[in-house]
């Protein structure tokens, strides 16, 4: 409690040119406050409340009191060290997320692959934060599209019931309607299915809908269902149309997972299944991403020697590498002559091949290897410096 209120007599301190607030004790406030009758500095509040200070006004009278603060207590000073620690983990963790799903996305150009970081736990044990970072998809190049093949095709073929011409509709209503806002537990026997509230807009006489169970399926499929269904007073037969739509769903599901299935055996490719039956006909296409931790190199061949150069003017973001030191050094290939540059000067510097952490966070740095026939690579990486 002591807390927030220096929290309030600060936000006060803010807001006291702006709008008078709140009537002020002309007490003291709490053991680690005290409160001095008009505007003084600092240097006037009492020995030992000489920390910080707000401004608080009387709103009935006008009359400004000074509230002294004294220093900060043990258990505070232990709350905003946990308080700091818990937004620092947040921050390096998304520092992460971001890195790898910028690295995800440079892998699979034309794509996006969001990271998700957390839960971070505070030191109470209670405040907790979780989240995603989408980075922006890399653009594909002019004229390309994301490779694509089709996978197995997928009929369905199982029988569907057929509808019973014989179903003759009932007298019954669809629903009944009930005085009064209901629970369905409230609605007749045989029409607790489902219910709902209507208002007459004249009247205001508020009313309960409660459904039969079959009128409420029948309502609940729509469309051409539902219209036969009430021009026949019921006597249109919904168990087959609930069973085609049964087996339809089922179809789509196995076309889903026969696309997924090809593509994961073709990570790049965008594999889709064609599928047809039960009157209708569609397309479910799935994509697996290229992991970039296990993607080979561009500029290395099977030796590790740079003679397989990407073209000039690619950019290339492998996997971020997390690391605890302050400084990584960055190795030449055989044969080139490299050089770095950082990208992210607010977070890191280079020096020759040496790249030194600022402060912590994501660091997006630049290597630019020549070999000797003359060919050129320029590649980004990241890494991320999480203390």
């Amino acid at each position: 409690m002591q807390r927030r209120f220096k929290l309030w007599v600060s936000v006060l301190a803010t807001l006291v040119l702006a709008v008078a607030i709140s009537t002020v004790p002309q007490v003291a406030y709490a053991a680690d406050s005290v409160s001095v009758p008009g505007q003084v500095g600092i240097d006037q509040c009492p020995a030992g409340y000489q920390h910080s200070t707000g401004i608080s006004v009387n709103a009935t009278t006008g009359v400004y009191t000074t509230i002294c603060n004294a220093p900060p207590n043990a258990a505070d000073l232990l709350l905003q060290q946990q308080d700091a620690d818990f937004r620092a983990r947040i921050d390096a963790a998304q520092s992460v997320a971001q890195a790898l799903s910028q690295s995800w996305n440079a892998a699979n150009p034309g794509q996006q692959k969001c990271v998700q970081w957390g839960p971070i736990v505070h030191a109470n044990g209670v405040s907790t934060s979780s989240g995603g970072v989408c980075a922006n998809p890399v653009a594909l190049g002019s004229g390309q599209t994301t490779p694509s093949q089709d996978a197995q095709d997928v009929i369905g073929t199982i029988p569907v019931l057929t509808p019973n011409q014989n179903i003759v509709g009932s007298a019954e209503p669809f629903y009944k309607e009930v005085t009064g806002q209901v629970g369905v537990e409230g609605c007749p026997a045989g029409y607790q299915a489902a219910n709902g509230l209507s208002v007459n807009a004249s009247t205001g006489v508020v009313t309960t809908q409660c459904w039969s169970a079959e009128a409420w399926s029948a309502y609940r499929l729509g469309g051409v269902a539902w219209d036969k269904y009430q021009a026949t007073g019921g006597g249109y037969d919904i168990a087959a149309e609930l069973d085609r739509r049964e087996k339809l769903a089922a179809l789509i599901e196995q076309a889903k997972q026969v696309a997924q299935a090809a593509a994961d055996a073709t990570p790049g490719v965008r594999r889709c299944s064609n599928w047809s039956g039960y009157n209708e006909t569609g397309r479910e296409c799935a994509y697996t991403f290229i992991d970039p931790a296990t993607a080979p190199s561009p500029n290395q061949n099977s030796s590790g020697d740079a003679t397989d150069l990407v073209p000039e003017g690619t950019r290339v973001l492998d996997a971020a590498a997390l690391v605890t030191a302050s400084s990584v050094k960055v190795k030449a290939a055989a044969n080139t002559k490299t050089s770095i540059k950082s990208l992210s000067p607010k977070v890191c510097k280079v020096s020759n091949l040496k790249i030194t952490a600022i402060k912590k966070g994501t660091c997006n740095y630049q290597v630019v290897s020549k070999a000797k026939n003359g060919k050129k690579s320029t590649i980004k990486k990241t890494v991320v410096f999480i203390k």
